[in-house]
């Protein structure tokens, strides 16, 4: 059960349990930020809004599993199934593989799960694409949509991704919606396929979830092979994956028909008892959709760029966010400063503003982000000046308590940036998501805080977040910096998806806070091994002086005389040279 907006209580499938603990002010000039709690069995509780994590091929880059165990307070982590799909159409991938063998086993595991060696305790939460997905060449059609594997674009069909998700039983399996990439314009023809597709492909997964489909082993393809050929072994009897429903970033009056489906009873032939919650695309459809979802979870899997983007996003009634800037930072050398509520700010003008993040490849750190935890003088000229990175004993942050900042200076990681040591993506990492969990905190506390607010102080603001978050914007710089690591291709290597990305001017890697451009050209990666031109033109050079110096010294000793051995035959006919120059000669 789930408490819905207005005090009611709505039904929700049994293994998910999500409650709104405060719900949003009933202002029409307040924010929708809604506090609540997500918990499926089995799992650690998610106290909303909050975040999960992202993954690369289904590992949180840069951090082994034993790390984010122990160290990270990570409760979840989001999959794309296109990482998985390596092999060509006729062939069944090596996840499938493994998950049908697996359920021959433990017909009740989850084979993803196992798969990916990820700990019982988070959740877990599959997805067709990546977030944010590469743009492909090829466009959706009727029976799936383009995605990027390791080996080229193909066709997902809304089959296939049903059979694979009853097969590797995650905990939540993300509808397939038919998107268009950012910037596209759509014709009125092509909205209205978006929403009779979405639909289409819902029902399908509905079926392939709640085992109405057809008898295991029977599928629709008369080849038998693929991965549309995996057999369904979701039975009443094992659990089943929670289905969150895709809203699509329209006008929701080209959706009605489909919406209508979502939030109508099974006796109206809707699916409403069959989803256990939202995807959205943009948060800004969230005002607009009908109360009948109100009382349900909603994961937004649009890229935020900056940490406002979170505040905008959580204002709107966003309960779970994907925050795909954080890896981006990592890889670009940037550590996450920013914290929530923001510290008191000692200027209003906008070059002193604090920065979001400090870059740990430049050679000192701006001044800015040093004041605010020294001394709360006025002036700036009284301001102490922060150590060079290269010699700064301090932690990252003075206020974070993550493994990283606990342990090691800012001048060692500074050490294993430039010195390339993997472990310093790996310290990075650990630190931004530490301190991504600790602003979510704050913005929980600051929904949770109760009592009468302050005009004289708040101003206009309705609530303590909508007062924090005025107080974030006027503190913070507008964008995360820009990461020298970046910019001169200095972080680690890429991953071919993110290539792809840059090269097709998608968002990649890119777009996070202006770190990495979209539409990059020319070499990501600097070559490991080159021509030899260079050798082969001293290796020409020295033979030619060689072959001078031979002709000069010919007839050496006399014509009968002993030829010299390096000039070979060319000493004289009754010389002996070296067998192969004689035979020359």
């Amino acid at each position: 059960m789930a408490e819905g907006e207005n005090g009611t209580t709505a039904t929700l499938p049994e293994e998910m349990i999500f409650s709104i603990l405060k719900s949003p002010a009933l202002t029409a000039d307040a924010s929708q930020a809604r506090l609540g709690r997500l918990l499926v069995p089995g799992r650690k509780s998610i106290q909303t809004p909050h975040f999960i994590a992202n993954t690369s091929r289904g590992v949180v880059p840069h951090l082994a599993h034993d790390l984010m165990r122990r160290h990270t307070d990570i409760s979840g982590v989001y999959v794309a199934l296109e990482d998985f799909i390596e092999k060509s159409p006729r062939e069944t991938p090596p996840l499938l593989n493994f998950a049908a063998s697996m359920s021959a086993h433990e017909p009740s595991a989850s084979a993803l799960r196992a798969f990916i060696a990820l700990q019982e305790e988070a959740l877990l939460v599959l997805g067709p694409r990546r977030v944010p997905p590469i743009p492909c060449p090829g466009s959706n059609s009727d029976d799936g949509v383009a995605i990027l594997t390791s080996v080229g674009f193909k066709t997902l069909s809304a089959t296939d991704y049903a059979n694979a998700t009853s097969s590797l039983r995650p905990d939540i399996v993300v509808g397939m919606a038919d998107l268009v990439a950012d910037g596209v314009r759509s014709s009125w023809k092509r909205v209205d396929k978006m929403g009779y597709r979405t639909e289409k492909w819902m029902c399908e997964m509905v079926e392939a979830v709640n085992g109405e489909d057809k008898p295991e082993g029977e599928n629709d393809d008369n080849g038998g092979d693929g991965i549309d050929a995996m057999p369904r072994h979701t039975t009443s009897s094992n659990p089943k994956p929670l289905i969150f429903a895709p809203i699509l970033p329209i006008d929701l009056g080209k959706q009605s028909l489909y919406l209508s489906t979502l939030s109508s009873p099974p006796s109206s032939d809707g699916l409403l008892p069959h989803i256990s919650g939202l995807t959205l695309a943009t948060p800004s459809v969230i005002p607009l959709l009908p109360t009948t979802l109100s009382h349900l979870p909603r994961l937004a899997l649009c890229a935020p760029q900056t940490p406002h983007d979170l505040l905008h996003q959580i204002a709107l009634g966003v309960d779970v966010c994907m925050v795909p800037f954080l890896t981006t930072a990592t890889d670009a050398g940037i550590a996450l400063t920013f914290e929530f509520p923001a510290p008191s700010s000692l200027s209003s003008s906008e070059e002193s503003k604090l920065p979001l993040g400090t870059d740990l490849w430049a050679a000192s750190p701006p001044p800015s982000s040093f004041s605010n935890t020294t001394t709360t003088s006025p002036d700036p000229s009284s301001q102490p000046q922060p150590p060079p990175h290269a010699t700064s004993p301090f932690p990252l942050s003075p206020t974070c308590t993550c493994h990283t900042c606990t342990t090691y200076s800012t001048a060692y990681l500074h050490h294993l940036l430039h010195a390339r040591e993997m472990l310093a993506w790996t310290l990075l990492q650990l630190h931004n998501h530490a301190q991504l969990s600790r602003f979510f905190a704050g913005v929980r506390a600051s929904l949770a805080a109760t009592g009468p607010i302050d005009t004289a102080v708040a101003g206009e603001d309705t609530t303590a977040f909508d007062h924090e978050t005025r107080r974030f914007r006027a503190v913070y710089a507008a964008d995360l910096p820009m990461g020298l690591g970046s910019a001169n291709a200095l972080g680690p290597r890429r991953r071919g998806y993110q290539v792809t990305g840059e090269r097709a001017g998608g968002s990649g890697t890119g777009g996070a806070g202006g770190m990495v451009e979209g539409g990059m050209s020319g070499r990501i990666n600097k070559r490991v091994f080159g021509r030899l031109d260079g050798i082969a033109s001293a290796a020409a050079a020295t033979a030619a002086a060689v072959a001078g110096g031979a002709e000069g010294g010919r007839g050496d000793k006399g014509g009968g005389g002993k030829g010299r051995r390096g000039a070979g035959g060319d000493g004289g006919g009754g010389g002996n040279g070296n067998r192969d120059a004689a035979a020359a000669g």
